[in-house]
């Protein structure tokens, strides 16, 4: 994900957070998680119902720079995550990687809530710091300018492995020594709510002989919707290569990450249906 994800707050739509939906990312691989006391057929259906839609919708999308220089922008037509949320409500999403030249440029969440509210909803989140603009239908619907990601040294990171099997084991591992809580703003009292890691990586990128050797999108989730994501990468340096991080947010509440118990990541909550130019943009689908 990602901000009707979290609160009744984004299940009412009217409110700055538009509820995170994206409250429980689950990994490439993991089916969505069920927390509820909803059965098994309704979960199934709803999900099934919802994932059938975001793979239309992804369909009626394009995407492209503003400078044309930089190439085609593809998104991909399977969902990289499915996500559900049962928690005190039935939400359920799908989150798709767009790419441009073997790095990834954007996360779009499609989802849809059943419960207690009920409408479908869209979420941008841009990984690059080049202006695009996004089309659904052919009519404008986002223009994001900058990225909120900030790419930062990781302290104390071993030299990253020759193989990418072996770079792999080095990012889980290098995943699990950060700590990410988000305010869960769904009671009169703010929360900070711990995220857990999903096991498997939602992307991974990287070419040989380019800017990014290696790299990896990482779901923070509560149960499987995503609330944070952790962007890990090996580049080359005079020196070697090296790993870098860096996080994205996928809900509009504010939220921090630690490393090996240092503050290294934090951000404020904000408005997301505010400016469609943002780096985070949420909205009701047309």
């Amino acid at each position: 994900m990602t901000d009707l994800r979290f609160t009744f707050l984004r299940m009412l739509l009217s409110l700055s957070v538009v509820m995170e939906l994206m409250t429980s990312g689950v990994s490439a691989a993991d089916p969505p998680a069920k927390q509820g006391e909803e059965s098994d057929d309704l979960v199934r259906t709803e999900s099934k119902a919802a994932t059938e839609r975001a793979v239309e919708e992804i369909g009626k999308w394009t995407f492209h720079f503003e400078d044309e220089k930089l190439g085609t922008i593809a998104a991909e037509k399977d969902s990289a995550l499915r996500w559900a949320w049962t928690d005190n409500g039935r939400a359920y999403g799908n989150l798709f990687v767009l790419s441009a030249q073997d790095r990834p440029v954007a996360i779009v969440e499609f989802f849809t809530w059943y419960s207690p509210i009920q409408g479908a909803y869209f979420q941008c989140t841009s990984l690059t710091n080049s202006p695009m603009t996004a089309k659904r239908s052919g009519q404008e619907i986002g223009q994001p300018t900058k990225s909120n990601v900030v790419m930062n040294d990781l302290p104390d990171a071993p030299t990253p492995a020759k193989t990418p099997a072996a770079r792999l084991v080095q990012m889980r591992r290098l995943a699990e020594a950060f700590q990410v809580e988000v305010d869960d703003k769904r009671a009169t009292e703010i929360t900070a709510r711990q995220l857990r890691l999903m096991s498997r990586p939602v992307h991974r990128y990287g070419k040989s002989e380019g800017t990014v050797l290696d790299g990896a999108l990482f779901s923070f989730a509560v149960s499987s919707d995503p609330g944070a994501i952790l962007v890990l990468e090996v580049v080359p340096t005079r020196d070697g290569p090296r790993w870098k991080y860096g996080f994205a947010r996928v809900w509009s509440y504010g939220a921090r990450a630690s490393y090996d118990g240092k503050r290294v990541w934090e951000i404020e909550e904000v408005n997301p249906r505010a400016d469609m130019k943002a780096s985070f943009y949420l909205n009701a689908l047309p």
